[in-house]
C-alpha cells in the first residue's frame, strides 16, 4: 500500500470513528441503560480510538512504544509538557476560580480518573497525535498535518455537546474553537519533541484541572 492510500484511509477511519462515536451518544441519549453507564462510556470512548492506534501499529510493525512516541526523547516530553502546563494552567488557574468563584478539588470518582482524566486523553494522544498527525505530516507536511489532525480531534467532542451536553449553538462553536486550538498545540508540542508525553502531559493534567472544578 502506498504513502497516499494509507493516508487517505487514516483520514477515512477518522471520520468512521467520530461517526461511530455519535451512534454511541445517540444510543446513550435514547437508551440510558445501559448505553451510559460511565465505565461503558469509558470503554467505548477508550476503545474506539485505542483499537484502531494499536491495530495500525501492528501492520507497520513497529512495537506501541515506539510506534507512539512513548520511549523516544521521554525524558524531553515529559519536561515540555509540565512546563507548558505550569505556565497555561496557573493563568487559567486564577482567572477562571476569580470570574466564577469556584474552589478546585481533587476529583475522587473512579470513573472520572478512568474516562476523563486518564483514558481519553491518552486514547486520543495515541490516535491524534502519534498516528494522525504523525502521517499526515510525514507525507503532506506541517500545515496540512495540523489542520486535518486538529479538526478531527475537534469532531469527535460534538456529538456529546450537542446531544448530551444540550450546549447552545453559540457555546458549541466556541468550545469547538478551543478544543481545535488544543489540537493544534498538542501537536506542535508532540512535533517540537518528538515525544508524545510533551502533548500527553499537558492533556492529562489540562483533563485533570477541568474536572477538579466540576461537581
Amino acid at each position: 500500500m502506498n504513502k497516499e492510500m494509507r493516508t487517505s484511509m487514516l483520514l477515512g477511519q477518522s471520520l468512521l470513528i467520530v461517526l461511530v462515536w455519535l451512534g454511541w451518544v445517540l444510543l446513550m441519549r435514547w437508551f440510558p441503560e445501559p448505553f451510559a453507564n460511565v465505565y461503558l462510556r469509558g470503554l467505548v470512548r477508550i476503545g474506539i480510538l485505542l483499537v484502531p492506534a494499536y491495530l495500525f501499529l501492528r501492520k507497520s510493525g513497529t512495537p506501541w512504544l515506539e510506534g507512539w512516541y512513548l520511549r523516544v526523547n521521554w525524558q524531553r516530553g515529559v519536561i515540555v509538557g509540565l512546563v507548558v502546563s505550569a505556565l497555561f494552567l496557573s493563568f487559567t488557574y486564577f482567572a477562571q476560580s476569580r470570574e466564577a468563584e469556584l474552589v478546585w478539588q481533587l476529583p475522587v470518582k473512579a470513573d472520572t480518573w478512568f474516562n476523563w482524566i486518564i483514558g481519553s486523553p491518552f486514547a486520543e494522544e495515541a490516535w491524534f497525535r502519534a498516528v494522525l498527525f504523525g502521517e499526515l505530516d510525514r507525507k503532506y507536511g506541517l500545515t496540512y498535518a495540523l489542520l486535518g489532525s486538529s479538526l478531527m480531534f475537534g469532531l469527535l467532542h460534538l456529538p456529546t455537546w450537542i446531544f448530551l451536553d444540550g450546549m447552545s449553538a453559540s457555546l458549541i462553536a466556541q468550545s469547538f474553537g478551543n478544543i481545535v486550538l488544543y489540537g493544534l498545540v498538542f501537536a506542535l508540542l508532540f512535533r517540537a519533541t518528538g515525544s508524545l508525553w510533551a502533548s500527553l502531559v499537558p492533556h492529562w493534567l489540562n483533563n485533570l484541572f477541568i474536572q477538579g472544578f466540576l461537581r
